[in-house]
């Protein structure tokens, strides 16, 4: 069994509102806290040589806000960005993401468990899942906005640093 520890002590065993989505056939979740808005999706501004995941920046209100494409971390096929696809704009940590979603499914209250997904997390995934619990059933990754903030390649980026690395 793949057991994940909390990063914040036993908040883990008390439900706690979070924001249900899909990415690709896998249902994940982000604190509450954690988001700022959705939006339709539109056209990121490209940056050369950036990693796949990172599909350029979104200018929201001035501010230059890495739009990110989670697929890979989570095991799913990658894809072009589709019109009917959303952007989730997560805050953490002073950082803010513009999350590439699917479907979003609402607010629900989610209790971490320690657990199994399906299949054997990537040591990728690893990398933006801070834990797994459930929803009707069904494995809910849940994600870790500092993490997904932390990503190589972008979320540092502020308009007056340029895009040098």
């Amino acid at each position: 069994m793949i057991r994940y520890s909390a990063k914040k002590g036993r908040e883990h065993m008390v439900p706690k509102s979070y924001i249900l989505f899909r990415i690709g056939e896998r249902l994940c979740a982000a604190d509450l806290q954690s988001t700022e808005r959705l939006l339709r999706a539109a056209a990121p501004t490209p940056l050369p040589e950036s990693p796949a995941h990172l599909l350029g920046v979104l200018n929201l209100e001035g501010t230059l806000i890495p739009v990110v494409d989670l697929r890979e971390y989570v095991g799913c096929v990658a894809r072009e960005l589709n019109p009917d696809d959303r952007f989730l704009i997560l805050e953490s940590g002073g950082k803010r993401t513009a999350l590439v979603v699917e479907e979003v499914l609402g607010v629900q209250e989610i209790s971490m468990e320690n657990g199994e997904w399906g299949a054997s997390p990537s040591e990728t995934a690893r990398k933006v899942v801070e834990g797994v619990g459930k929803f009707d059933g069904e494995p809910v990754l849940i994600l870790d906005a500092q993490a997904v903030a932390s990503l190589p390649g972008g979320p540092d980026r502020n308009p007056g640093q340029g895009g040098s690395s």
